[in-house]
């Protein structure tokens, strides 16, 4: 079975890291005659890891081992230094996703290619969770979302209404042609 759906997105939003462009260009091959709006958002970008990005845990290990120690023996968050709190990460995958829900036009099929610290704040910020769950997420898994936003978010009744918001997708691997277990 195919990453891609059946049909075009009407736009893609992506990281600007090299491997999310690479994966949305090999994506819309399928379309390659297709006009589609392509927006490379920063504030899609991967959480910043502060003075651990880019290291390997054995990296890490070998330049920071109190600092890996401590993140490993306790279940407490330990702030890095350098690196984006997840307070501020929350904070940008909600702005996105104000800004998406307000621009969309209903009918329309949105794209979003980013990655998995980011993905699981906008995840949580998307089925509306005040905490942001540890989700192990598969590398180019698929989550599918089907919202309808001619009416904005849905309130009061409406927020049980399950027909106006739907999971088609979540962490799939299908598209990979076996399966990942979690």
């Amino acid at each position: 079975r195919s990453l891609a759906p059946a049909g075009p997105p009407d736009r893609v939003f992506t990281s600007p890291a090299l491997r999310c462009r690479q994966t949305v260009t090999y994506l819309l091959r399928p379309w390659f005659d297709h006009p589609v709006r392509l927006d490379v958002r920063q504030d899609l970008r991967e959480l910043d890891q502060g003075i651990l990005r880019g290291l390997t845990w054995a990296e890490a290990e070998q330049r920071y081992p109190q600092l890996c120690q401590q993140l490993l023996r306790t279940p407490t968050l330990i702030p890095i230094p350098g690196a984006e709190s997840p307070a501020a990460g929350r904070q940008r995958a909600e702005a996105f996703l104000a800004s998406l829900l307000t621009e969309a036009q209903p009918g329309e099929t949105h794209w979003v290619v980013s990655h998995a610290g980011f993905l699981m704040h906008l995840i949580s910020a998307l089925l509306g969770c005040p905490q942001t769950w540890g989700l192990d997420i598969y590398p180019t898994a698929v989550f599918e979302f089907a919202l309808d936003v001619s009416e904005g978010r849905p309130a009061g009744l409406e927020a049980w209404n399950p027909s106006r918001w739907r999971i088609g997708r979540f962490n799939g691997t299908d598209h990979l042609g076996w399966a990942l277990d979690g």
